[in-house]
Parts: C-alpha cells; structure tokens; sequence
C-alpha cells in the first residue's frame, strides 16, 4: 500500500508521518511519501522539525521538501491531508480514498509546541498502521 501524505509546505507534519510510517510498519511493501501544495523548494525542513525528531531518534535533516503534483496522487492507494478539503488543490479532493487529519500547523511556533505535534502525527500514524494491519 502506497500512503500520501499532504500538508502546506512539505516541512514538518507529513515529513513526520512519512517518517513514521516508513519506520513503524511491519509490512515491507507498503510505504509512505509527503508532500505539500504550497512548497517553497529552496527553504530547508523547518529546524526546530529536525531537533524534535532527533530528540526521539530520527534523523530527517537531509530531507527534501516535495510539491504534490497528479502523478503522486494517482499513484497513492490512501491520502492523508493535514489541510481541510476545500483548501487542497481539485486533483487531490478528488481522491477516491482520502482521509483528514486536524493537526495543527507548528510553524512559527515554540519547541514545545513542535514535540506536541509530533507525538500527535507518531500517535495518529501507529493508530492507522494497526487499523490497515501494516
């Protein structure tokens, strides 16, 4: 099973699932990839992202940041946007199997806030891989 993951700026919420999901899963066909509708390709992933992952072991600082275009989306059996539905591009509200989750945006925000974050994606990404059995 190919996972899409989708937020705003390809930066911290979908890098971390994708992140998750690629090392949590048991199964070894199944994979995760992210991106996001409003990329600024030269910006890095966010630093305060790459400090909160190495805090629990994960090292996500030569990450690239990707821009969703059609292709990823057809090829994704299961998208899961961080953005609401009426703020994602036609292509992608379209999908026949996608799913929202409301987690909020860390940007511009303290550390803190960025842990609080990512133990919610890691929580949300473990939940989907027990409820897919992969």
């Amino acid at each position: 099973m190919k996972i899409l993951f989708v937020c705003n700026g390809n930066v911290a919420r979908s890098q971390e699932a994708e992140v998750f999901l690629n090392t949590l899963k048991n199964d070894e066909q199944s994979e995760a990839e992210s991106g996001g509708i409003n990329v600024k390709l030269a910006k890095p992933i966010d630093p305060l992202v790459i400090e909160v992952m190495n805090e629990i072991g994960c090292d996500i600082s030569k990450a690239q940041r990707k821009f969703v275009d059609e292709k990823m989306v057809e090829n994704a059996d299961l998208v899961i946007s961080f953005k609401p539905k009426d703020e994602l591009p036609d292509y992608l509200q379209v999908h026949n199997n996608i799913r929202y989750w409301n987690v909020a945006d860390p940007q511009h925000q303290l550390v803190e806030f960025h842990r609080q974050v990512r133990d919610n994606v890691r929580i949300r990404v473990s939940d989907l891989i027990n409820e897919l059995n992969i």
